[in-house]
């Protein structure tokens, strides 16, 4: 089986600016994902798409695919992850003429995954019937709280009798793992597909994703504990 693993690092954002880059103990935000994905050998190759000069020689420099610049139209905060996925799948199949059997997105916001769950991901899509493998983590919506604003006042979302119906088993991708058939990526415009396998992540260190300032504040308290 062949992997592609593809590393996303555009230049801005809109609530960390230069995120990606971001000294993170002592190196940059996504060399954290380059280490980690390259101590997993079920992974063919390790692609970054960027459109930042100083990620793509840092890239380089770590032995990794780091082949272009992102397309600007492809570098937008509007810009999806499916199309910057697809325009590096699309490069690598026909630059490199390699079919792989799966893509696995490694957002760099989330330092802390470990070797051990990546790799659980990779057996569960070669061994089971699925398109798709995503690492979700339990929801903590509470419907009894959830409320709307209606013509300025505060009224609940749900009923009593919604609330009791309302299903306890809900998960949410947390953004760590992503991983897909080529195929059902570019029919379905998604990273899941309709046979999607959970991986649960109930480690709220590993499900951290840094995506504002308090994240950044809550991943260096629990790099140091």
């Amino acid at each position: 089986m062949k992997i592609l693993a593809l590393i996303p690092a555009r230049k801005n954002s809109k609530r960390i600016p230069k995120k990606n880059k971001i000294i993170f103990f002592k190196q940059p935000l996504f060399m954290w994902t380059i280490k980690l994905a390259k101590k997993i050998p079920e992974i063919t190759d390790i692609l970054i798409s960027t459109d930042d000069n100083q990620i793509l020689k840092i890239a380089k420099k770590s032995g990794i695919l780091a082949p272009w610049l992102r397309p600007k139209k492809l570098s937008l905060s509007k810009t999806s992850s499916v199309d910057m996925a697809v325009h590096a799948l699309n490069w690598y199949e026909k630059k490199l003429n390699i079919k792989v059997d799966g893509i696995l997105l490694l957002q760099p916001t989330s330092p802390f995954r470990t070797k051990r769950t990546v790799k659980k991901c990779i057996n569960i899509f070669r061994n089971k019937k699925c398109d798709s493998v995503i690492t979700v983590k339990k929801s903590s919506l509470n419907p009894k709280i959830l409320a709307k604003i209606d013509k300025k006042f505060l009224k609940p979302l749900f009923n009593e009798k919604t609330i009791r119906s309302f299903p306890k088993n809900i998960y949410h991708p947390d953004g760590s793992i992503y991983l897909i058939k080529p195929s059902i990526l570019k029919k379905s415009k998604k990273f899941y597909g309709k046979n999607a396998l959970p991986v649960i992540i109930n480690s709220q260190k590993e499900s951290i994703d840094i995506d504002t300032f308090e994240d950044l504040k809550i991943a260096k308290f629990y790099k140091n504990k």
